[in-house]
């Protein structure tokens, strides 16, 4: 059996595969190894992956967005204190750019719970724009747009049924909402987890206005000044979720709009295992 391990939409998801078909998935938690220790992905594999494998495998890939020798190191390290097989680590940016682009170029850009953009010349990544947090980057994602929500709230500029709704959907008042984000270890969490909420009122005028200001400020700001004529790809729930709007707003801006997919996963499984 072989495991071929994507990082996407923050988390891991670790494929047993055999003779070409995916029989179980194992979610983890995502292995960053431009933040993490090799101890610190090593006790990760150990506490939530380790004891669900098969004891027997032939082979590990990962597709991951370590994109130094440093970061590829550090994961290699971590992954051959416990897999005793060939270990591959290929890069995720430039495996997903093949898969959409094929050999043309085009830019790629993920909105989900954060955002990044990266530029493929035909045959290789040219440019890649992180994720730099909500704080200071990430436009367009769910957790800017619920971020643009709470301000709203507290700052009354959203509409009463909007507030009266969130309330009563949530239960709480504003002094623990700025707890979650203020105090929170985790307040990106809770921001990215609003988007429900303002999907199911996405038809009110004042969540309209919202949406419509974060994408079209994610696009003039974040694509627009790397777009020379090149499609560009789209991936994450957001993208998924106002595909519509997306592909009006690029029209509107001379953007050319290529793929919308949710995940990547999927499309890199099947041309990984069709090799």
């Amino acid at each position: 059996m072989d495991i071929i391990a994507v990082q996407e939409r923050g988390e891991t998801l670790w494929h047993v595969v055999s003779k070409r078909r995916v029989l179980e998935v194992i979610p983890t938690a995502v292995l960053d190894a431009r933040c993490m220790s090799s101890i610190e992905i090593s006790k990760m594999i150990s506490l939530q992956l380790i004891d669900k494998l098969p004891q027997t495998l032939c082979s590990v890939t990962i597709y991951g967005k370590e994109d130094t020798p440093r970061s590829r190191y550090t994961l290699e390290e971590a992954l051959l204190q416990h897999f005793d097989c060939s270990i591959e680590i290929k890069k995720y940016h430039q495996s997903v750019a093949e898969v959409l682009c094929g050999d043309r170029s085009g830019i790629i850009a993920t909105i989900g719970e954060t955002s990044d953009m990266w530029r493929f010349d035909g045959s290789k990544v040219t440019d890649y724009n992180p994720s730099l947090g909500y704080i200071f980057g990430d436009k367009g994602s769910s957790t800017v747009l619920g971020k643009t929500l709470i301000s709203a709230l507290l700052t009354e500029k959203i509409s009463t049924d909007v507030v009266n709704a969130f309330c009563m959907r949530f239960g709480i008042d504003m002094e623990w909402l700025l707890h979650q984000v203020q105090n929170d270890q985790l307040p990106k969490k809770f921001l990215s987890s609003l988007l429900p909420f303002i999907n199911d009122h996405r038809e009110e005028a004042s969540i309209k206005k919202l949406i419509n200001n974060t994408l079209e400020d994610y696009l003039r700001m974040d694509i627009l000044p790397y777009s020379k004529g090149e499609e560009v790809h789209f991936i994450g729930e957001m993208t998924v979720l106002y595909d519509k709007l997306l592909s009006d707003m690029c029209q509107g801006l001379g953007i050319r709009m290529g793929k919308v997919l949710a995940s990547v996963t999927d499309t890199l499984l099947s041309t990984h295992i069709s090799q």
